[in-house]
């Protein structure tokens, strides 16, 4: 399944500036940091053009998001014990993500197809708004975005 549908042009997702800041923490380099803002910008697309606009959006929307976060903390905890005391552990955590997050691994099935690059970019959207971190939690209002 293609990330964009044919003929359709991205479109930036609103926000993102906590994500920034969170994956610099994290140690995240700046291309991986700029790939996750486009899959966040694909999410918020396949959101956007997919919910019914029901009350069966915000349930289904939960129950992926609960998954999404327990794949995020599961990554954290690996990258987290593979570090050296106080490494950074962001980046590992990031490429345990794209394992972790692939259709096949949700148990809780979306009402329209999404991909891995889909299901990241609801990864990044939440962690944008604070549901997890690459770092240990900080106050992102006090951080400068990278």
């Amino acid at each position: 399944m293609p990330t964009f549908s044919r003929g359709q042009l991205p479109v930036v997702a609103p926000g993102g500036g906590n994500l920034r800041k969170k994956m610099a923490r994290g140690g995240i380099p700046s291309d991986q940091a700029a790939h996750a803002e486009r899959l966040r910008s694909a999410w918020y697309v396949l959101w956007e053009q997919h919910r019914s606009g029901l009350a069966g959006d915000t349930t289904e929307l939960a129950n992926a998001s609960l998954e999404v976060v327990d794949a995020a903390f599961a990554s954290r905890d690996q990258a987290e014990s593979e570090a050296a005391d106080g490494a950074p552990y962001g980046r590992r955590m990031n490429q345990l993500l794209t394992q972790y997050l692939v259709p096949a691994n949700l148990s809780t099935a979306l009402p329209f197809r999404a991909n891995g690059q889909h299901l990241r970019g609801l990864a990044y959207e939440l962690c944008d708004r604070c549901d997890f971190y690459f770092s240990e939690p900080f106050d992102t209002s006090e951080e400068e975005a990278s």
